[in-house]
């Protein structure tokens, strides 16, 4: 990284699902960049929900090791919940003037 860059903080958010609490963190932009790769089918086309998965269970820092599996196994619309959280801490308008830990 550039010496002269500011260094930036990564934006964290608690989300409560059924009583389960998740922080979830938000990714860099060569670790989003690496999922997106993982998500194209084989002919190069995207699949948004392999994509917002693979996110989840990359940017959940607790509870740790949160996996895949985990996430296949919670019910849907608790998995769906975690899952519009985290699309939402990656893809949801930013203020510039605002600090990430109040993502």
């Amino acid at each position: 990284m550039n010496e002269d860059a500011t260094p930036m903080e990564f934006a964290e958010k608690k989300v409560e699902v059924r009583g389960a609490t998740f922080t979830i963190r938000e990714l860099s932009s060569g670790e989003y960049d690496k999922l997106y790769k993982q998500a194209e089918d084989s002919d190069g086309e995207l699949d948004t929900t392999v994509l917002l998965r693979l996110m989840a269970h990359k940017c959940v820092v607790d509870p740790e090791g949160f996996s895949a599996e985990d996430l296949a196994g919670m019910p849907m619309r608790a998995a769906r919940a975690l899952l519009a959280a985290v699309n939402d801490l990656h893809f949801g308008d930013e203020d510039a003037k605002e600090s990430p830990k109040n993502a």
